[in-house]
């Protein structure tokens, strides 16, 4: 005969109440944090006008930029994918000299901050800097 084991005393949050709660303010939280800058880059793009607004992207300095932003993303896009699921398969799979190494390298993005690193390219690229 096997022991009855006594109830556990329910936890705060686990109501299916502060679960939707939590739940709906994340969601609002996270709209709005995606919601509010679209919505100022867009009033701040048609305060002068619709006109004002399709010649300033008709200008060519303005159809350069995005296209040499579409340009990169379309080399950066393949070859981050390339890299990042073969860099994860060699980790996954295999035991090799170096693979701490490009462990390291790989999260090292994630553990910096990236003002810490907007500083440090200033400093190597900027015009007081290494190759500035």
């Amino acid at each position: 005969m096997t022991a009855a084991r006594p109830a556990k005393p329910p936890r705060i949050g686990d109501s299916p109440m502060v679960r939707r709660a939590l739940i709906g303010f994340v969601l609002v939280f996270g709209a709005v944090l995606v919601l509010a800058p679209l919505v100022v880059i867009f009033a701040q793009a048609f305060r002068l006008g619709v006109p004002v607004f399709l010649a300033n992207i008709a200008h060519p300095d303005t159809r350069h930029a995005i296209w040499l932003t579409v340009l990169t993303a379309l080399i950066a896009v393949p070859v981050n994918t390339a890299f990042g699921v073969a860099a994860a398969w060699a980790i996954t799979k295999f035991d090799f000299w170096g693979k701490r190494a490009l462990t390291i390298v790989i999260e090292i993005p994630f553990s910096i901050s990236p003002i810490v690193a907007g500083v440090a390219y200033l400093f190597v690229y900027g015009l007081q800097g290494l190759f500035g």
